[in-house]
């Protein structure tokens, strides 16, 4: 059973380091960091050892913790949720699912996904403000 647990730890690490534009993190209670990984920890100069451990909150001002917690509120009950995270000059998007200990059980971690979309957004911009133009010419 323990072979199978660390078989299955080594699996979910090497998934989250190897995601494609990604920061996986693990949270346990209190929003303390169990594992982050992934493909853009470097990209957005993170460093795992120095995270693990920590809690959430310790690496944000005020103002930020507080948003981050209305953007967090009710995970730890039962509900996921999604949003969009601005963080060293990278455009996440973050989906945060909660995890139970068995079918109806007790939320015992956060799993967060946080992909990399700043390419992605700017070619949204663009296309809103293209349209716009377009329009704009069309009613002229």
């Amino acid at each position: 059973l323990e072979a199978s647990a660390r078989q299955n730890e080594a699996l979910f690490h090497q998934l989250a380091e190897n995601y494609p534009g990604s920061v996986v993190t693990l949270f346990g209670k209190g929003f303390r960091i169990e594992y982050i990984g992934g493909h853009s920890m470097g990209t957005v100069n993170l460093d795992a050892a120095h995270m693990v451990g920590s809690c959430l909150f310790d690496h944000y001002d005020d103002a930020r913790c507080a948003e981050l917690r209305q953007l967090y509120q009710g995970t730890w009950e039962g509900r996921s949720t999604a949003f969009d995270w601005e963080f060293n000059g990278r455009t996440f998007e973050v989906i945060v699912l909660p995890l139970r200990n068995g079918p109806g059980g007790e939320v015992s971690h956060l799993l967060n996904v946080s992909q990399d979309v700043t390419e992605r957004r700017a070619l949204e911009r663009w296309a809103r403000e293209q349209q716009s133009l377009l329009e704009a010419i069309a009613h002229n």
